[in-house]
C-alpha cells in the first residue's frame, strides 16, 4: 500500500508479504519532478509482533503514521520526523481486540477532498485607466492552491499559482475596457470561493497629470535621478483612511519611466509617519497620523542615466490615478527630481523620510521623499552625493525644487 503525506514530501509504502523486506515500511522524499529520494534508514523494521502491514493513514498535521497489520490485527503507529524518518511508538502495534485481518485505515479526508476556502488580503494593482492594455493582476491572500482561478467581474482568467499566499492572473483589455467598479474574487478547485476585492477602472480624465522641467544643468551618464512627489490631504474622516496611488508614469522626450504604486493610510491609532517599500507589490506604503503633515510622500523613482542628458528639458510629466474607498477625499499633489552620483535601487536601503518634519525615525526638518540611509559601499549618508540638476541645485536640495502644486478629488 502506498501513501502520500498530506504536505506532498513524503511517500510512504508498506512491504506486506513473505519477502526479505516484509513487516517494514519503505519511506522516499518526493521532489517537485517527481522524482523518489530514499529516506535514509529506509525501509524502517517494525516491532515484533507486527505481521503483514497493509493500509496506511497519517495524521492531518502529517507528524504520525498509522499502518493496519491484517495477520496480527492490530495498528502500529510511528512519529514521523521533519525528513521522514520513522520511529515507531512506544507501546506499538496496539492490538483491536477484535478477530479477523485488518486490512485498511480511514484518516482525514485527502487533501483533494477539502475544499480549503480561499482568502484575499490585496490585489495589485487596484486600478486601471479605462481603454488600457491587459495586464498581470497579483492577488495576495491565504489558501490558494494548484487550480485556484482568479475571477474578474465573475469571469474566469488565467491564472498562475505563484504559492499558497499569492496568484497572478492575466487581465485582457477587454476586462477594462469600460468605466466602473469590478469584483475580483478566488475560486478553488470544489467550488471554495473567496471575499470579494474591488478593482476600480477610471476614465483617462481621472488620470491626473503634472507637468513641469528640469533646469539648466547636464546631468551625466551614470548619475541618478531621484523623482519624488509628496501630497497634502483633505476630507479624512476621523475613522481614517487610505488613498491609492497606482497608473503612475513620468515622461520626458522618448523616455517614459514606470513609477512604483503607492498607499498612504491615514491611521487613527498612529502617532508618527513610517513608510516602506513592498518589493512583492511594487508599492510605497507609508502611514500617518490623521493630522497628516504639509508633505507626505506619494512615491518615488530613482532613474540611472545610461546617457548624459542635457539641461532645460521641458516638458517633464507625471501621471497617475488617486482612488480610495472613502468618499470626499481631496489631495493637493507635488513633485520633485534631484540628481546623486550614487544612490542605490534597494528602495528600503534609502530609508525615505515619509513626511516633511519629525517622523518615527528623523527628527530633521528634511523634506518627506529625502533619502536618509547611508550607502554601505562608501559608509556614507546618500544625502552626500547629491548634486546639481534635474530640478535640484545640490547643497541640502535633497528632493529638488517642487513642480506646481495640483489639487485632486480622489476617485471613490
Amino acid at each position: 500500500m502506498v501513501l502520500l503525506s498530506p504536505d506532498d514530501k513524503t511517500l510512504f509504502v508498506s512491504n506486506g508479504g513473505f519477502s526479505a523486506f516484509s513487516n517494514t515500511i519503505t519511506v522516499f522524499s518526493t521532489a517537485s519532478n517527481g522524482s523518489l529520494s530514499l529516506v535514509v534508514g529506509s525501509p524502517f523494521p517494525m516491532n515484533p509482533g507486527a505481521s503483514g502491514p497493509l493500509g496506511t493513514a497519517t495524521s492531518q498535521d502529517g507528524s504520525l503514521l498509522y499502518v493496519a497489520i491484517f495477520f496480527s490485527n492490530s495498528i502500529s503507529v510511528f512519529s514521523v520526523a521533519s525528513n521522514g524518518a520513522l520511529t515507531e511508538v512506544a507501546g506499538s502495534p496496539f492490538p483491536t481486540g477484535q478477530p479477523g485481518g485488518l486490512l485498511s485505515l480511514a484518516a482525514f479526508p485527502p487533501k483533494s477532498c477539502i475544499v480549503q476556502t480561499p482568502t484575499i488580503t490585496s490585489i495589485s494593482p487596484t486600478s486601471a485607466i479605462a481603454g488600457g492594455a491587459g495586464f498581470t493582476l497579483t492577488v495576495n491572500g491565504t489558501n490558494f492552491v494548484s487550480g485556484s482561478t482568479v475571477n474578474f467581474n465573475g469571469n474566469a482568467r488565467t491564472t498562475t499559482f505563484v504559492s499558497a499566499t499569492q496568484l497572478r492572473a492575466a487581465i485582457l483589455a477587454s476586462d477594462i475596457a469600460t468605466t466602473g467598479i469590478f469584483n475580483v474574487t478566488v475560486t478553488n478547485p470544489g467550488d471554495g470561493t473567496s471575499n470579494g476585492v474591488s478593482f476600480t477602472v477610471v476614465t483617462p480624465q481621472q488620470a491626473m497629470h503634472i507637468t513641469s522641467n528640469f533646469n539648466g544643468t547636464p546631468i551625466p551618464s551614470g548619475d541618478y535621478i531621484w523623482f519624488n512627489a509628496n501630497v497634502t490631504a483633505k476630507g479624512i474622516p476621523s475613522t481614517g483612511a487610505t488613498i491609492f496611488f497606482q497608473n503612475s508614469t513620468i515622461h520626458y522626450g522618448t523616455t517614459t519611466l514606470v513609477v512604483p504604486n503607492a498607499q498612504i493610510t491615514f491611521s487613527p491609532s498612529t502617532t508618527c509617519a513610517t513608510t516602506t517599500f513592498n518589493t512583492a507589490t511594487n508599492t510605497w506604503i507609508t502611514t500617518v497620523p490623521i493630522s497628516g503633515s504639509d508633505e507626505i510622500l506619494l512615491s518615488g523613482l530613482p532613474y540611472k542615466l545610461t546617457d548624459s542628458l542635457a539641461g532645460g528639458t521641458n516638458p517633464v510629466t507625471w501621471t497617475g490615478t488617486f482612488t480610495s474607498k472613502t468618499a470626499g477625499i481631496t489631495v493637493n499633489w507635488k513633485w520633485g527630481a534631484a540628481v546623486y552620483t550614487t544612490f542605490s535601487s534597494d528602495y528600503n536601503l534609502l530609508n525615505i523620510k515619509p513626511t516633511h518634519g519629525a517622523s518615527c525615525s528623523y527628527n530633521n526638518s528634511d523634506h518627506a521623499g529625502t533619502p536618509e540611509g547611508t550607502d554601505p559601499t562608501s559608509g556614507q549618508l546618500f544625502k552626500s552625493f547629491v548634486t546639481g540638476g534635474a530640478r535640484g541645485g545640490g547643497g541640502s536640495n535633497f528632493t529638488g525644487s517642487w513642480s506646481g502644486t495640483v489639487s485632486v478629488p480622489v476617485s471613490h
